[in-house]
């Protein structure tokens, strides 16, 4: 099922499957009851209304891992875990002599939930869907193939998943194989001017039918670098950084944002970020508190690791908010050091647009 339709009130309840990417996660898991034992002297008077004197085996009480009373056994500590034991159990209402032993116990993770990032463009719902993981060790910024059931909150009604398998996929990226030949683009000869000869007709074929962006052949060609560049590439016997970041710097109105609007609809991928308007959390990553909680949010870049992402007005946002990114556009790795630290790949090829900052 697609992530967007998860939340429809005719799967509530229900078993489901899906693809999504961990966009978010707490910094702490919980640890909820998952096989408990009753334990009581069987001495009162009232016991003999109790469902469990009349056992002649020890109760023990399962909470599956795909069971919506996971979500009642969050934020309400030992005492509201005993309530809900009691219950499944059958202890009699009054029984105030009994205790629960734990046998075995769940991790539960929360996260937040986003489609799958898929090369072209899809008809896909972008939404952030809440759920919690039965498990632990679930990676942010990671695609998972998802077995889950739909569940209403207890606490305020929201759609919410409960997710008793998770298992890590490899994206559109890695599945991805060439079907049509490129011999197209051979040039004749491998020599200047036939590249240059190659390189013209290609671009001249853009400029008419896809841009409409005229007499900027270099603009063309410097853009298409980037899309293009390798992740990795040998050098001097090391693997150094190959993915481009590159930025574009120039009046109004001369094709640079409109140029690569247009190519990035032609070759059905990147993604494009209005610098002036985004914060560096949105872009990088930051902690985000939700019902005091903590939450690790990855910005897009790091969500977009091995695509490109189209930064545009640039010359709106700060110098001090530029120098935070450095390293992370160097090293392609994202990391937060504040009250939790945390760490993921940003391989992603930048271009940055934008007009000078000053006369």
């Amino acid at each position: 099922r697609q992530l967007a339709r998860s939340s429809r009130a005719e799967w509530k309840g229900k078993l489901i499957k899906t693809t999504a990417v961990v966009s978010a996660k707490d910094t702490a898991a919980y640890i909820v009851p998952k096989k408990s034992i009753v334990k009581c002297n069987r001495d009162k008077d009232y016991c003999v209304y109790c469902p469990v004197y009349n056992r002649a085996e020890q109760t023990v009480v399962e909470i599956p891992g795909d069971s919506a009373t996971i979500l009642e056994l969050i934020n309400v500590g030992e005492d509201g875990h005993a309530k809900i034991l009691k219950e499944r159990a059958l202890v009699y209402p009054k029984c105030n002599s009994h205790k629960f032993q734990d046998v075995e116990s769940h991790n539960v993770e929360e996260v937040r939930l986003i489609p799958q990032i898929a090369i072209g463009h899809s008809n896909e719902e972008q939404c952030t869907r809440k759920a919690y993981y039965v498990g632990h060790g679930i990676n942010p910024n990671t695609t998972y193939a998802m077995s889950a059931r739909v569940c209403a909150d207890p606490n305020d009604s929201h759609a919410t998943l409960v997710v008793f398998d998770a298992v890590p996929m490899e994206d559109d990226i890695n599945n991805f194989k060439t079907e049509q030949d490129l011999g197209l683009f051979r040039p004749s000869e491998w020599t200047v001017e036939s590249i240059n000869a190659k390189l013209d007709e290609i671009y001249s074929d853009l400029t008419t039918n896809v841009t409409r962006i005229y007499q900027r052949n270099d603009l063309h060609l410097f853009y298409d670098l980037v899309w293009h560049t390798a992740l990795h590439i040998n050098f001097q016997g090391r693997v150094v950084k190959g993915w481009g970041d590159v930025l574009v710097i120039g009046d109004s109105g001369q094709g640079k944002s409109e140029c690569s609007s247009r190519l990035m609809t032609h070759y059905k991928c990147g993604e494009r970020v209005d610098s002036k308007r985004a914060s560096v959390a949105g872009i990088v990553g930051g902690l985000q508190e939700t019902a005091k909680r903590w939450f690790i949010t990855w910005g897009t870049i790091p969500l977009q690791d091995r695509r490109l992402v189209i930064l545009e007005e640039v010359k709106g946002m700060g110098t001090a908010e530029l120098s935070k990114m450095t390293d992370m556009r160097s090293s392609g790795i994202a990391e937060l050091i504040k009250i939790e630290r945390a760490k993921t790949h940003a391989r992603t090829r930048l271009i940055w647009i934008s007009n000078p900052r000053s006369d």
